[in-house]
């Protein structure tokens, strides 16, 4: 079926658009993202040290400033040196608060030492602090949330087709369309009337009385 309505068009298009990025967003990325934060937790450790830490300021083109708490740190696993910069699983995002990156900074000044988890199956991934915390969430419940409003966008388009094409053919039945075709006779609320005094026409005559 042909869809005219402009609105439902868009509908059509912003609902699959955000039911894929967010579907793609949540379940490619947030949900592995997710998994790795909990599992994290039994992962072995090594000792390291912080090589890095400060806070990173950036401006965006309308002038706003942003932090991002920038620490690395070093650790070795049969005899190779490694490096990271993860803190915790969702730490890499800018705010415009400040101290809340000055905060994580300060938590781990440079040459302090640390434990450090990595991943028994991929060395090169390791965390600071394991476990999920509310970042970590932060990717998978975005991606859902635009997945969600993408489906309800298209189950709209879906339900609204739907009532529209059973509204059209309930009209067609009550609107008298169904009468018009080839008896013109049923067009007016008189039609009876004529039908009865026409059988009579050919047949009555003043002189029969």
């Amino acid at each position: 079926m042909l869809i005219k309505n402009s609105g439902t068009i868009i509908l059509l298009i912003l609902g699959t658009v955000f039911s894929i990025a967010g579907g793609v967003a949540s379940f490619g990325f947030g949900k592995p993202l997710l998994d790795k934060a909990k599992a994290s937790t039994e992962w072995p450790t090594t000792d390291g040290e912080i090589i890095k830490s400060d806070v990173e300021t950036s401006r965006s083109n309308d002038g706003e400033t942003t932090y991002k708490a920038m620490v690395i740190y070093e650790y070795s696993l049969d005899g190779a040196d490694l490096k990271s910069d993860r803190v915790w699983f969702g730490d890499g995002y800018s705010t415009n608060d400040w101290s809340a990156m000055q905060a994580v900074v300060r938590d781990y000044p440079v040459g302090k030492k640390v434990t450090v988890y990595y991943a028994p199956d991929a060395p090169d991934e390791a965390v600071l602090q394991p476990g999920a915390f509310f970042s970590s969430y932060l990717l998978f419940g975005i991606g859902l949330t635009f997945a969600v409003i993408g489906s309800l966008m298209l189950v709209g388009v879906l339900v609204y087709r739907i009532v529209g094409a059973t509204s059209g053919s309930h009209s067609n039945t009550f609107g008298g369309d169904m009468f018009n075709n080839d008896h013109d006779s049923f067009d007016t609320p008189d039609s009876n009337l004529e039908l009865f005094t026409d059988g009579f026409s050919g047949t009555s005559n003043d002189d029969d009385f």
